[in-house]
């Protein structure tokens, strides 16, 4: 009721004004504005709020009536625009007398804007921060993690087979050592000459045994990512076709193969 007051207010004084304009110009800023005004009040009818209260911003540009833009902010108001009519109203209010009878209710209804305003740019920044968090979610439980896991799976199963293989060399360069020192040495005693030998049978022995243990620890840590990275990308891909590494037949088999 009361936007219909201000609404048939503005109106008698822009159709008066207008009438009087006319007849010196009819082209003239107050009877464009009387047309904007007109289109703005049969926006309202129709409930187009916001293409209305373009309208009656309109009207004001040309006319510089501030009772229009009270009109203007109840349409934003009416059409949601809660930001856009707390401006106008806030300009509208800048126009009015200090001593006006309204202007304490206006005032009133300003800041109720206004905290609605501060609340939809809450909700807006408390929306953004939920979408980059659950974009970062899907990034990290999604295929990239699996597929990582597996890579740093193989790499490490990789390491694992040359600590073996180290390993395996070291221990069969020890193993040379001490056959030839036992072919050369009678009831462990041995020549001053192949203390040297000696001794580097027994490094290339201890190196053996480290690089035994490193193989074992690499190979069982590689098998571990390789299967949870797998584990994970089957998931990501919902059921779809997909290479797969997956434990195998022992306390260290892996079995590998094509899903679909």
């Amino acid at each position: 009721m009361r936007l219909r007051h201000h609404l048939v207010f503005v109106a008698f004084a822009l159709v008066c004004v207008a009438t009087s304009a006319s007849a010196q110009r009819a082209e003239s800023d107050d009877e464009r504005a009387r047309m904007h005004f007109l289109a703005g009040t049969s926006y309202v009818e129709q409930r187009r709020f916001n293409e209305a209260a373009e309208q009656f911003y309109d009207a004001y540009r040309l006319s510089g009536r501030a009772a229009l833009l009270l009109n203007a902010a109840n349409a934003y108001e009416l059409g949601r625009e809660v930001e856009r009519a707390a401006e106008l109203l806030g300009l509208y209010l800048g126009h009015l007398p200090e001593d006006d009878p309204n202007r304490r209710t206006l005032e009133i209804r300003l800041e109720g804007l206004q905290d609605l305003v501060a609340q939809e740019r809450e909700a807006q920044a408390r929306g953004g921060l939920e979408r980059v968090a659950a974009e970062r979610a899907s990034v990290g439980e999604g295929p990239g993690v699996g597929a990582r896991l597996r890579i740093s799976g193989f790499i490490t199963l990789g390491a694992g087979a040359g600590f073996g293989l180290g390993a395996l060399a070291t221990g069969l360069m020890a193993e040379s050592r001490y056959r030839t020192l036992a072919e050369r040495c009678d009831e462990r005693v041995c020549e001053a000459e192949l203390e040297a030998d000696a001794a580097s049978g027994r490094r290339l022995a201890l190196t053996s045994t480290i690089l035994t243990s490193a193989s074992v620890a690499a190979l069982v840590t590689g098998a571990i990512l390789a299967i949870v990275g797998s584990k994970r990308q089957k998931d990501a891909h919902g059921g779809e076709a997909a290479w797969f590494i997956d434990q195998g037949p022992g306390e260290l088999g892996l079995r590998a193969g094509w899903r679909f």
